[in-house]
């Protein structure tokens, strides 16, 4: 089995651990190719010395010979790092011949290219990555129109339109747009029936509530699954219960490949509860999640009580494409969140996810895995009731974890400050740093190859990123 990028990152770790810069070129220099072929290439990396840190990687069977071949090809006029390794070689080139591998010192997220006829836009990203602040996609000035939340997946960003009820999504590297989804009328006509009532009634049901100025549809959130995206989507409907007009909805789940749904998912915003009859009924919120081929979602009942029934669910379709409910999480809802629904949209990163308004990174399926305490609230603090910490108290909002950090981005309802922490998993140390701009942000995420920089959106409907550490 070829190792992955991340798994190539982590064994070049056991021999270059000096790296001074935010990101890291890694040259896979196979001396059996046309080095000469390579002059141009290796100029243009050259001129990036002062932007990144450049590791060149050579065949350990060359390492006896080593003083000769840096002076026959002036492989320090490049850099002096230098490191002779066939398995970390192998890992870059696999059975092509020289690349480049493209990193931050984080080890987060890789890019590989073939060494010869490096893209354009790679050299601009390299220019640019280690800049204080950055404004991207300057062809699309307009990128986060309507979008109220930045979605990050691998190395590209998403936003929903939830005014035009669109999903675009661009690549960070290129700064190409690589999707663009639109709501259809035969999509309306496929799910709406999901409420149980027939479609030949959905444009009246439709009609009816945009002259109520109440919006008939909606696109909700996205979730990513080796590199699908999924689209939660909501048609909305009303009833009429005991002489009063009830809005009532419908969630399904979309898959969408290449710009057109794919599947439908029936993913009910409420349902009898699988797990104890006597307690009536649990719902899910926004936010969701895809690990270990499951889909997750925050489950709670509310029975004229606490909802503090079940803290996370694992769903799965069955051979209707409903999403139903296997497994919960054996951990109960905290105390904090007892008799409301407020702040429980639940954050998720690779294998934890988080309260918004508690300091502790939970296992999401995995029972060896320890919790992560970040400690940045005072004591006592989650004593506090959710329903007014929600307003005025500090929350996460998203997160991003490695093995050896956590950055999470904070936001302070009272001051509407928004700050950014970086949580050292080994010393427990914490850091911390203001986000600037703060009342013109629209939201924030981390970038993917290097969470010391923020990706941030503004009113302006442009994308930023700025360096925080």
């Amino acid at each position: 089995m070829k190792p992955t990028l991340l798994s190539l990152l982590l064994l070049l770790s056991h021999f270059y651990t000096r790296a001074q810069r935010d990101f890291n070129l890694l040259i896979g220099l196979n001396l059996n190719d046309c080095i000469n072929c390579y002059n141009h290439d290796l100029e243009r990396l050259d001129q990036q010395k002062n932007n990144v840190d450049i590791v060149l990687v050579l065949g350990k069977t060359y390492a006896p010979d080593s003083s000769k071949i840096i002076k026959k090809y002036n492989l320090h006029g490049i850099t002096k790092h230098i490191v002779w390794s066939d398995s970390l070689l192998d890992a870059i080139n696999g059975d092509g011949p020289s690349s480049v591998l493209f990193a931050s010192k984080y080890h987060t997220l890789a890019y590989r290219f073939s060494l010869k006829g490096l893209p354009k836009y790679l050299i601009s990203y390299i220019q640019k990555a280690g800049l204080a602040f950055d404004s991207l996609f300057l062809d699309h000035p307009k990128v986060a129109l309507g979008a109220n939340r930045l979605y990050v997946n691998e190395g590209k960003v998403y936003f929903i339109n939830s005014v035009l009820d669109e999903i675009n999504g661009y690549d960070l590297l290129s700064g190409k747009k690589i999707m663009h989804f639109e709501i259809t009328d035969s999509l309306l006509d496929v799910t709406f029936p999901f409420s149980g009532l027939p479609v030949t009634q959905r444009k009246m049901y439709h009609d009816i509530l945009r002259r109520a100025h109440m919006t008939a549809y909606e696109i909700g959130a996205l979730s990513f699954d080796k590199g699908i995206v999924y689209a939660r989507f909501t048609n909305n409907y009303f009833t009429v219960e005991e002489d009063s007009t009830l809005r009532r909805d419908n969630v399904s789940m979309l898959k969408i490949v290449k710009d057109k749904v794919n599947s439908i998912y029936r993913y009910p915003y409420c349902y009898a509860n699988p797990f104890d009859d006597s307690k009536g009924y649990c719902n899910t919120n926004q936010n969701f999640y895809f690990y270990k081929d499951g889909l997750y979602n925050f489950i709670y009942t509310n029975m004229g009580g606490s909802p503090d029934r079940y803290v996370l669910g694992r769903f799965e379709p069955n051979k209707k494409n409903v999403y139903e409910p296997t497994e919960v999480n054996p951990m109960k809802n905290p105390k904090m969140y007892d008799y409301t629904l407020d702040c429980q949209s639940l954050e998720f990163d690779k294998d934890y996810f988080a309260f918004p308004l508690i300091d502790t990174l939970y296992p999401i399926a995995n029972p060896h895995l320890p919790p992560v305490a970040l400690n940045f609230l005072p004591a006592g603090y989650d004593e506090q009731s959710a329903s007014k910490l929600c307003m005025e108290g500090l929350a996460i909002t998203t997160f991003k974890i490695t093995n050896t950090y956590v950055w999470v981005a904070l936001y302070n309802g009272k001051t509407r400050q928004r700050q950014i922490l970086r949580h050292n998993r080994h010393t427990g140390e914490n850091q911390y740093t203001q986000v600037p701009l703060d009342r013109n942000i629209i939201d924030i995420n981390f970038d993917p190859v290097n969470p010391d920089y923020i990706l941030y959106t503004t009113r302006s409907s442009n994308l930023y990123r700025k360096k925080m550490f």
